[in-house]
């Protein structure tokens, strides 16, 4: 029986069973080099593959050996287990379907286990990959090792089964071929197209990993990205930086150029070298730099080391972007937070915080002044809100012009202002407020010469700040009281002179008035007080005009009811600019009350009878007197007679009756 088998597979052709040995590890080597995982995603691919592979096992089936008649044996199966473990489902069923037609072509006895072979081979394979690959937990060398001989046990059993005298008759050449050749065979190339698959997934893993980085840092749009190494040479950078480099320094980067080459501006150079030096030590952080060759332009950049396995720096990676707008905003952020927009000089809350870093030996003496701008209240009222600001401003820019670098101005209140003076004694702040009363004093707004009220306090070791500003406080008050008289009233005068200048029918009716009301008070025996001023009120009852728009005194048309509203404040307006003078208390209270009614019907306040003022009563009626006897574009005027007339039928209701009948009398004389 042994003899028998000897003498077998001494008739199989050794070379035929070398030659697919060969083809085998060929097509496994070939597949490693140039396939591996490339040609297995797309249709077309899989086509190709399933083509190539279809050749290769018809090529193996033309070289046979024989061991009985019509039984031929080649390395078929060991091709289709792999195909199904390695290529998936269409390559392998493709690669069946003509091994199988092949395999008929070919005919003989054996066309029925040959096609089991491949029937059972390919499935198997594709068996393994699709299910029981997934439920094994070994490690993939075992799992192959495995998967050999099993692949190598299914033919084996075929024959048993199938033709069972063939096996008996052949047994060792099937135990030898099936169970030792055939999976060494199979394990050699499942091992040598598993690690070329590895490797090929692993180099598409990095290929698409590097497409992943490169795409994820081309994508901020408006970062420059760049990693350096340690010699400043670029190890990658995004398209961005790619385009500022070409637009700002004309470079054309490819990695590997040095950085550095390409920054020309000495300056610029020189903090870079720095910068980046700094990361290559080990430090990250992050800097805003003012760009070298722009100015107030503003970049923003991150530095961060780049550490290798043994946490060595080896490169820098750099983040930066154009944060000018940020810069900008927090810059005008920082005005607002620091200036009054008004003036353009600081706030409150700068002299606060800068007071106290001025508070140290290398200022002293420290000299707190505060000022307070005259008359502002009866510009505002007078002249409207833009003169008030106008005055705010040319006051402010006198401070500036004359504190300068001595330290700086403040505006804290309304009308109220500090400077704070460093290293400045009190024969210095003397001369610095002369300079300031003489500054103001050559500007004019609405025609009202600039002034204000001042008071000061040195700072030193033994006076500290809080008792210096409320020295430098008193003081100021204490100016004002002394000061606030004269300009009041030199800015009283100024608004009757531009009010004259601007409508000068208005001065001779209130010199008219101011003359009647004199010869009514003395007729009514008052005081020469109280004529006095009485005389004054009549010059001034109409003062408050000045805040009332030409087109409405102009107008020559009757006044709507708006436009008479607005005359009807004038009173009001009077009052408050009057009464921004102490010399001026009593008559501004008779200017106010210069149009109620006897009745109460009158205005602003509805005042009755004797709850008007007496000057106010006559005021009342000798404004009425003279106005309804001079001539206006929508109505003629009245004669001496007509006018006299209408105020005796007043007479108690809009007119006080006593003070109208000495009116009467006085004007019929």
């Amino acid at each position: 029986m042994i003899f028998h088998m000897l003498t077998i597979l001494q008739n199989i052709d050794l070379e035929v069973v070398f030659i697919n040995a060969m083809v085998l590890v060929w097509i496994g080597t070939v597949y490693a080099a140039f396939t591996g995982g490339f040609l297995k995603n797309s249709i077309l691919e899989k086509v190709l593959l399933s083509f190539f592979f279809s050749v290769i096992v018809v090529g193996l089936m033309t070289i046979p050996f024989e061991i009985s008649e019509g039984y031929i044996f080649d390395a078929r199966t060991i091709l289709l287990s792999l195909a199904g473990l390695f290529l998936g489902f269409i390559p392998t069923v493709f690669i069946m379907i003509v091994a199988i037609l092949y395999r008929i072509y070919l005919g003989s006895s054996g066309v029925f286990l040959g096609i089991l072979f491949i029937v059972f081979s390919g499935m198997f394979g594709l068996l393994w990959r699709g299910y029981i690959s997934r439920r094994i937990n070994f490690r993939k060398v075992f799992e192959l090792l495995i998967f050999s001989i099993i692949s190598g046990v299914i033919p084996f059993v075929l024959i048993i089964i199938i033709e069972y005298e063939l096996f008996i008759e052949f047994w060792l050449f099937f135990v030898l071929f099936c169970l030792v050749a055939s999976p060494l065979l199979t394990f050699i190339l499942a091992l040598i197209i598993e690690q070329q698959d590895k490797s090929a997934n692993l180099s598409n893993i990095i290929i698409e990993q590097k497409k992943l980085l490169q795409a994820s840092i081309d994508s901020p749009k408006v970062m420059e990205i760049y990693v350096l190494d340690k010699d400043f040479n670029y190890l990658a950078f995004n398209s961005y930086h790619n385009y500022c480099m070409s637009l700002f320094y004309g470079a054309e980067i490819k990695v590997g150029d040095s950085f550095l080459e390409h920054i020309k501006n000495s300056k610029m150079y020189s903090r870079f070298r720095s910068q980046i030096s700094k990361a290559l030590q080990g430090i990250e952080y992050t800097t805003v730099d003012e760009v070298e060759t722009t100015k107030d332009k503003y970049y923003e950049s991150m530095f961060t080391p780049i550490r290798d396995d043994d946490n060595e720096v080896i490169g820098v990676g750099i983040f930066a972007y154009d944060v000018t707008k940020k810069k900008q905003y927090e810059k005008n952020l920082e005005y607002l937070n620091y200036h009054d927009t008004l003036t353009d000089v600081y706030n409150r809350r700068y002299y606060n915080e800068k007071l106290l870093k001025y508070d140290a030996l290398e200022y002293f003496p420290l000299c707190i002044l505060l000022g307070d701008v005259d008359s502002l209240k009866t510009i505002n009222d007078a002249f409207g809100h833009e003169k008030g600001d106008e005055t705010l401003i040319e006051t402010a820019s006198v401070l500036k012009n004359v504190v300068q670098d001595k330290g700086f101005v403040s505006r804290i209140g309304g009308d109220e202002f500090v400077a704070v003076l460093k290293n400045v004694n009190a024969q210095m702040a003397e001369n610095i407020i002369e300079e300031i009363f003489n500054q103001l004093g050559k500007i004019s707004v609405a025609g009202v010469r600039l002034s204000m009220s001042v008071g000061y306090d040195i700072i030193d070791e033994s006076n500290p700040i809080s008792e210096a500003f409320k020295t430098a406080e008193a003081n100021m008050y204490k100016n004002k009281l002394f000061e606030q008289t004269g300009a009041n009233n030199e800015t009283i005068n100024t608004i009757m002179k531009s009010l004259y200048e601007k409508n000068p029918r208005e001065e001779s009716h209130s010199q008219r008035v101011s003359k009647y009301c004199v010869m009514v008070g003395e007729e009514l025996n008052l005081s020469k007080d109280k004529v006095n001023s009485l005389r004054v009120a009549g010059m001034l009852h109409d003062i408050g005009k000045i805040a009332i728009s030409d087109s409405i005194l102009d107008k020559p048309d009757k006044l709507t009811e708006h436009e008479y509203e607005r005359i009807k404040k004038h009173p009001e307006i009077g009052y408050r600019i009057l009464s921004t003078s102490s010399q001026y208390i009593e008559v501004a209270k008779d200017v106010l009350h210069h149009h109620e009614h006897y009745n109460g019907k009158g205005y602003p306040r509805g005042l009755v009878g004797e709850d008007i003022p007496v000057n106010s009563r006559i005021i009342s009626i000798v404004d009425a007197y003279d106005a309804m006897t001079l001539s206006r574009p929508y109505r003629a005027s009245l004669t001496k007679e007509g006018a006299l007339k209408e105020i005796s039928d007043c007479s108690g209701t809009q007119f006080d009756p006593d003070i109208a009948k000495v009116f009467i009398e006085i004007m019929n004389q």
